[in-house]
């Protein structure tokens, strides 16, 4: 008997599959990358054998397992980047480091399809690997993660799925629970932000500030390109600082409207690193607004890391991340709801 997601394929009056073949998951009929992206398999009648009701042939779309958290799948739209680790991966996880941690790459994919295990193997970071396992290495340090990217291979070496794999520093998920507890109950400084105004004045590709906000709001400013902090925002606005340091970010499209949601819009910041207080309040804005942001990205199991303005490893200098997020998962709604967009409303500009 064959057994495939719990249905027997038994040889009584019929023949078992003279033929087994394994896609790639991209290959089937309307796939798509957030909604359908799952491993299936389909039987599909040939001719009839001299002593069988009929012979058929096993068609399998092989990848990782889909619908639970291990691994957890895009729910975050793709923003090309040229490469295709980045532009066709729709699976990651998060694993907290252990001394002698060893990853069972097996234990990411559904439980029928290991019945065809030897029709496929894996390749992690860019080199095939004998068997399952992929270890762990040394402790990361926090906010630099090892990050492994695994297929899946058939026998003519196509890749049939992706999956990134994300291993923390142990003390992550710690000190990000502890912000997380904090900012809770240490939330009463938001009520007295400036709401920022619902547009920009765009010309020419520039965008002002509207006169009716530039009693509390800095000039805006363009994001550098391929800027993923804000996945797809284009402007940037900053509060001058109220009482206590605290400062508002808002962010805009190209055409001058303000994003409300998820992580391409702006944030409450406790720490402001507006202009005229950079020196005293940078390192302020990093601990208490950007690390615990980028803390939830990774808990998520988004392969990030931070970068400075000049693409270099940096968990201190951080201007950007190392590609775009794939998914917003519960650590990042954490962070977002407690620096939200828009605390205080908006200011609506006629």
């Amino acid at each position: 008997n064959i057994l495939v997601e719990g249905w027997a394929y038994a040889s009584v009056g019929h023949c078992p599959p003279s033929t087994t073949n394994i896609y790639p998951i991209t290959a089937r009929d309307g796939y798509d990358v957030i909604t359908n992206h799952a491993p299936t398999f389909k039987l599909t009648p040939n001719q009839h054998g001299p002593n069988c009701t009929e012979t058929e042939t096993l068609d399998i779309w092989a990848g990782f397992a889909h619908g639970g958290e291990k691994p957890c799948e895009r729910n975050f739209e793709t923003i090309p980047t040229c490469d295709p680790k980045d532009d066709n991966t729709s699976h990651c996880h998060a694993i907290d480091w252990s001394d002698g941690l060893e990853i069972d790459l097996d234990e990411y994919l559904p439980a029928w399809l290991l019945e065809f295990r030897d029709g496929f193997n894996y390749c992690v970071n860019g080199t095939d690997i004998v068997g399952t396992t992929v270890a762990a290495g040394k402790k990361p340090k926090d906010l630099l993660p090892t990050i492994y990217h695994v297929e899946i291979r058939n026998d003519a070496n196509t890749t049939l799925d992706r999956l990134w794999i994300v291993v923390l520093n142990p003390d992550t998920r710690t000190v990000f629970n502890t912000w997380a507890n904090h900012n809770s109950t240490n939330a009463a400084w938001l009520a007295n932000l400036p709401p920022p105004p619902n547009k920009l004045i765009v010309n020419g590709g520039n965008a002002l500030l509207p006169t009716s906000a530039s009693a509390n709001w800095n000039a805006p400013e363009r994001f550098p390109t391929n800027s993923y902090m804000h996945p797809k925002a284009v402007f940037e606005l900053r509060s001058n600082p109220i009482p206590g340091g605290h400062g508002h970010q808002a962010t805009y499209d190209a055409q001058g409207n303000i994003i409300t949601a998820g992580i391409k819009a702006g944030t409450a910041d406790f720490a402001s690193p507006s202009r005229k207080y950079m020196l005293m309040r940078l390192d302020d804005h990093r601990v208490t607004d950007v690390k615990p942001y980028i803390q939830a990205l990774q808990l998520d199991g988004n392969p990030v890391l931070p970068i400075d303005s000049s693409g270099n490893i940096s968990a201190f200098w951080t201007r950007n991340l190392t590609r775009p997020p794939l998914r917003v998962g519960p650590f990042t709604q954490q962070y977002l709801q407690r620096r939200p967009t828009t605390p205080t409303g908006v200011l609506n500009i006629p």
